[in-house]
């Protein structure tokens, strides 16, 4: 089961660091990928699109079981960020129940809170900003500049400059996020990790950003950078 997965993933990661940042979003994003390559017949070439087909299937295969498997790692690992929901908040006792209960699957609690959280939207939408944003940006700085640093860091950039990131509106509210979305837009518009002006200007982005005691840390744009770069290498790149 998908949920039984992510939560020997989670709490893997909660056991070894300490730092309180259990990866959660990547996993929640990774372990559907791996579950959704594995789908593809042996010989067959690993294609994106081929992924995302089945990735799709995957979401939406998951069951009550797996939505308790998940919330029981979530309340383990307990991680920064997380927030209180309206309904079926993961610190809330009864929230298990009410799950068994009413039959509400993985795929369902994405739902419920695919509009302020991006990793339940990718889930929901069908990963649009992977498959739609990220990767096609990658690919393309790849080949432009035969970099893999510098074509993952305007990657991250780029997909922060078009989506808010949703940790970060959690912690400090949306008008914060859109305002470090403006900040990635003027590094990208100095031209990004490509130029003098460019890494100038991420710097003093990145200077910023570390000023506001580390709550203002895009990290669910991590997460979709993380697996952009995992389409990428299920898809046959090799660095």
């Amino acid at each position: 089961m998908i949920g039984e997965r992510i939560r020997r993933a989670v709490e893997s990661c909660s056991e070894w660091q300490r730092g309180g940042n259990t990866s959660l979003g990547a996993i929640l994003l990774l372990i559907p990928m791996s579950y959704a390559a594995g789908m593809v017949p042996p010989g067959k070439a690993l294609r994106a699109q081929e992924i995302r087909k089945n990735l799709r299937r995957v979401v939406r295969g998951t069951s009550k079981a797996d939505a308790v498997n998940v919330y029981r790692a979530i309340s383990r690992a307990s991680p920064g960020g997380m927030g209180k929901l309206p309904e079926l908040d993961v610190n809330d006792k009864d929230s298990l129940t009410r799950i068994r209960r009413h039959n509400i699957s993985l795929f369902d609690i994405f739902r419920m809170s695919s509009g302020y959280d991006t990793i339940s939207s990718e889930w929901v939408r069908g990963f649009p900003v992977t498959f739609e944003i990220g990767l096609p940006f990658l690919v393309r700085e790849l080949y432009a500049t035969g970099d893999i640093n510098t074509a993952v860091v305007d990657t991250y950039l780029t997909i922060l400059s078009q989506v808010p990131d949703t940790l970060v509106a959690r912690k400090l509210g949306i008008g914060k996020a859109r305002e470090v979305s403006l900040m990635a837009k003027r590094v990208l518009k100095a031209g990004g990790m490509k130029t003098s002006r460019g890494r100038k200007e991420a710097e003093r982005m990145d200077k910023s950003l570390q000023r506001a005691d580390h709550r203002c840390n895009p990290g669910t744009t991590a997460d979709l950078t993380a697996s952009t770069l995992s389409i990428l290498l299920l898809s046959g790149y090799r660095p």
